[in-house]
């Protein structure tokens, strides 16, 4: 019996290891895919270079709950990643919903994605009144110039800042509760 529940209890903290090694390639995974799904790929236009960073940092966090030495401690920086992956996802959530728009282009049977700014310049407050945003990138175009002459810079740079940010710790909480729960698998039940 003994046996079993090794074994079993083996291929948990091994998949568990399996799901920490695709969160940690996540970011570089989803880049090189060109995944179009803004949840797991957000549009960062000019801020792209920085996920390589990104990649570091969650590599990082797969590592740390390694070096957790008792099971109550695995245990307990596990609630926590938990807990901050949850509120993250929420944040990372509400970030993506204000700065992506989504437009549906039918002519060419696809959507683009795209990150925007929170306020407009005096030449889309002039020109696109009463205009939804997906309705001035139609009009208008998606490329990073138009984008900047809807949007202000600051507006544009702060709001990609925000979802690089959501992106990353919701990537690295994740990444260190899967990981500390691996831990206490692997730490078994013994307390120490």
């Amino acid at each position: 019996m003994q046996g079993k529940i090794d074994g079993s209890l083996r291929s948990y903290v091994g998949l568990l290891r399996w799901l920490q090694g695709v969160i940690f390639l996540l970011p570089i995974g989803m880049r090189a895919a060109n995944a179009e799904t803004a949840f797991l790929n957000p549009p960062l236009a000019t801020l792209d270079q920085l996920i390589p960073f990104a990649f570091v940092l969650v590599g990082i966090f797969s590592i740390l709950p390694w070096l957790i030495r008792s099971r109550k401690s695995a245990v307990s920086a596990a609630r926590w990643a938990a807990a901050l992956a949850v509120v993250s996802i929420v944040v990372y959530a509400l970030c993506l919903s204000r700065s992506v728009v989504q437009v549906d282009i039918t002519s060419a049977d696809r959507v683009v994605q795209v990150s925007v700014g929170a306020e407009r310049t005096a030449f889309a407050r002039e020109h696109f009144e009463g205009w939804t945003d997906a309705q001035m990138l139609k009009e208008i175009g998606f490329g990073e110039e138009q984008i900047q002459r809807l949007w202000t810079s600051r507006s544009i740079l702060r709001s990609r800042i925000e979802l690089l940010c959501g992106y990353i710790i919701f990537l690295i909480s994740l990444n260190f509760c899967v990981g500390a729960i691996a831990r206490t698998g692997n730490l078994g039940s013994t307390r120490r």
